[in-house]
């Protein structure tokens, strides 16, 4: 089950079973799409937002944040909206490869003079083997964004290596 600050969360089979459908890894071989790392904001009323990572272009892997958007129904199911991509890869920048690893609080954030709803934290790097993953955030007025990247803050959490270690490192 999924914790939630006040109540617990029960994953039914039926949620599972959903849950593939929605975020699944597709035909191996022919989709080539994934999704991974997903995190889940729920609102008082029910309303859950899905983060996850994702690629925009079939094979190539390169991570954006998808989200999705789900309404509870009256038989306690959810309905889940189209997948929109709302944080992407910088060009030139420490997140021009991945974007990933998205996790979102609701409250109020302050960032050039706006106080902003939402703060997502996320993953970047620059590398193709995913080596020096660094931490940025993005701010926005609505779930769905759009996403501001906090760029006099990020990346918020370098990476510089781990001293004394000579092989290849994660990162973050």
């Amino acid at each position: 089950y999924l914790s939630n600050a006040n109540k617990n969360i029960s994953i039914s089979k039926a949620d599972s079973t959903q849950a593939e459908l929605l975020f699944g890894h597709g035909t191996a071989g022919v989709d080539e799409f994934y999704n991974y790392c997903p995190s889940i904001m729920e609102e008082s009323d029910g309303t859950r937002h899905i983060y996850y990572c994702t690629n925009r272009d079939a094979g190539d892997v390169t991570d954006y944040v998808g989200y999705r958007k789900g309404t509870l129904q009256n038989d306690g199911s959810y309905s889940w909206s189209n997948e929109t991509l709302v944080l992407s890869p910088t060009s030139g920048m420490w997140d021009s490869r991945h974007t990933c690893d998205p996790s979102v609080i609701k409250g109020s954030f302050n960032y050039l003079s706006h106080n902003y709803s939402y703060l997502m934290a996320y993953l970047g790097c620059i590398t193709s083997d995913n080596s020096n993953n660094e931490v940025g955030l993005a701010v926005s007025d609505n779930p769905i964004g759009p996403w501001t990247k906090v760029d006099s803050l990020n990346p918020f959490a370098h990476f510089t290596g781990t001293s004394g270690y000579e092989g290849w490192e994660w990162g973050y």
